[in-house]
């Protein structure tokens, strides 16, 4: 059976990737993503040269929150293990000069 019509059948409908590069900067907590019910699946990666702290529905402080290293931290959530966690904005701030996240969203279609 095919990976596509496992999906098919477990959501009944299919699941589609959004990917996005985001700049995150030391200045001010941004929102990475915004909150999204039909998001199963989010993986954040700091492709950047300085660390970032995320924060899931608030905004993120300097030195507080989830870790992401620089030059590959990554962060991963799927609706199975994690419940509603995928669906929740999630917020970010760099520290010790401007970073950059990949973004990648698994997004449930009907």
């Amino acid at each position: 059976m095919s990976v596509i019509k496992l999906i098919r059948e477990k959501f009944g409908g299919r699941v589609i990737p959004r990917t996005s590069i985001k700049t995150i900067p030391t200045d001010k907590s941004v929102e990475v993503v915004k909150d999204n019910p039909n998001r199963v699946g989010l993986l954040i990666q700091n492709i950047g040269s300085y660390s970032i702290y995320m924060n899931i529905e608030n905004p993120a402080t300097a030195g507080g929150g989830l870790l992401l290293l620089s030059n590959g931290g990554t962060y991963s959530v799927g609706w199975e293990e994690d419940g509603i966690l995928p669906c929740k904005s999630h917020h970010a701030i760099a520290s010790g000069g401007n970073s950059t996240v990949i973004v990648i969203e698994l997004i449930l279609i009907r």
